[in-house]
């Protein structure tokens, strides 16, 4: 038998007729590692192999070195309120990646760029780990637009360059703390003017999936 040694080894190789083989392990797969150092088949061109050995545009997923979070480059599912929209990226299954969630407001403000008082790190106090609107966001720094149209994405959204959508309004999964009358409030971020804000949960707007 040849190469003895590795049928020895047991799978993928197998001794068939006294010739030793290696069994492709590529059912379900539509590309990346046969198994026996090959590949189950190349994507179209300009497509990516996922980790789940799927096909995807890499047009359609962004991962911001600053974050270290993989982005929806074009929001998803239409205008929603934020228990809808949880449900749909839980449900989503992009770029080979099942793990997709809402996201939390401290994730969602690290899309903002060049708004001083808002980007991660600036003066407006509300974060994952503080939500009460009177403690973290009735102040200046929170109540103050930048200029309309001013960011560095496309049509001046306060977003990266590499998003696309309109320039609005797109929830988060955390809720306002400490409102006098309500407590179904949820924070979100208007892109146009890179400012953080917070609306009941039976409003609809746009929607960005995250992991």
């Amino acid at each position: 038998v040849e190469n003895q040694t590795a049928c020895d080894g047991g799978p993928p190789w197998t001794c068939v007729e006294g010739e030793c083989t290696c069994q492709l392990s590529c059912d379900g797969k539509a590309c990346g590692d046969d198994g026996c150092g090959g590949d189950c088949g190349p994507c179209q061109e300009g497509w990516q192999c996922a980790e789940d050995s799927s096909c995807f545009d890499p047009s359609l997923v962004w991962a911001d070195s600053s974050s270290g979070l993989m982005w929806q480059v074009l929001p998803t599912g239409g205008p929603m309120n934020p228990l809808p929209a949880k449900l749909h990226c839980e449900a989503l299954d992009l770029a080979g990646h099942t793990d997709w969630h809402l996201p939390t407001i401290s994730e969602l403000r690290s899309l903002i760029r060049v708004c001083p008082g808002t980007v991660t790190g600036g003066s407006c106090n509300v974060t994952d780990e503080c939500l009460s609107i009177v403690q973290c966001w009735d102040s200046p720094e929170c109540n103050k637009n930048c200029n309309v149209g001013g960011g560095p994405g496309p049509g001046g959204c306060y977003w990266p360059k590499e998003m696309k959508g309109d320039c609005n309004n797109y929830w988060s999964f955390s809720k306002a703390l400490d409102h006098p009358t309500s407590n179904n409030l949820y924070w979100f971020v208007n892109f146009l003017v890179g400012r953080i804000l917070f609306s009941d949960v039976a409003v609809e707007y746009s929607v960005r999936c995250v992991r």
